[in-house]
């Protein structure tokens, strides 16, 4: 499944991004666009680009949620040699202008902040 994807990647690397937004936008039953789409788990800085192309920087909210090790193993998390090193675990990790980063290693009152921000940061887009 992978070697199939990295196969189509190379051909058009903006092939998953189009169409996971073109299913959206099929699934809104609507002539217009929605005010507001939540991606989850963009895997590579090309899917973050088609967006920002799409939608223009000022209107994309990036994330990065993060966990340590050490809280990842605690949670049953085993590093893989060839899967974990691997374009589709850390092709973004370079990436440094996250708008937040949401430390995953603690309590829900961090969640919550985020939570808080988002809503605002949502909000003052589409004002």
């Amino acid at each position: 499944m992978v070697a199939w994807g990295e196969q189509e990647l190379d051909r058009d690397p903006h092939v998953f991004a189009r169409q996971c937004l073109n299913q959206a936008l099929a699934s809104t039953h609507s002539s217009s666009v929605p005010d507001v789409f939540i991606v989850a788990d963009c895997r590579r800085s090309a899917d973050l680009s088609y967006f920002i192309d799409i939608f223009k920087r000022s209107n994309c909210i990036l994330v990065r949620l993060h966990a340590s090790t050490g809280v990842r193993a605690d949670r049953g998390w085993i590093y893989t040699p060839s899967i974990d090193d691997e374009d589709t675990e850390c092709g973004l990790d370079g990436i440094t202008d996250w708008d937040y980063v949401v430390n995953n290693d603690s309590s829900d009152s961090t969640h919550n902040e985020f939570i808080a921000w988002l809503m605002a940061k949502i909000t003052s887009i589409k004002a």
